[in-house]
């Protein structure tokens, strides 16, 4: 149940950055690209995408 709710938290942030800053879709879809060709992994959609990254940049402005 927790993935759930982090998935749709995650989501939402996503959302949210991706309506301020649309340029950003670009970086999104070529890193899934990336991930899922390189490293086997499971593209796992542009918005939640979006939500890792917007939780990264908040991370990153805070130091």
């Amino acid at each position: 149940m927790g993935v759930e709710i982090c998935s749709a938290i995650l989501g939402n942030k996503g959302v949210e950055l991706l309506t301020e800053n649309p340029e950003i879709m670009i970086g999104l879809v070529f890193g899934s690209i990336l991930g899922s060709s390189f490293f086997k992994g499971i593209p796992t959609g542009p918005l939640v995408a979006a939500g890792i990254a917007a939780l990264f940049i908040k991370i990153l402005k805070g130091f």
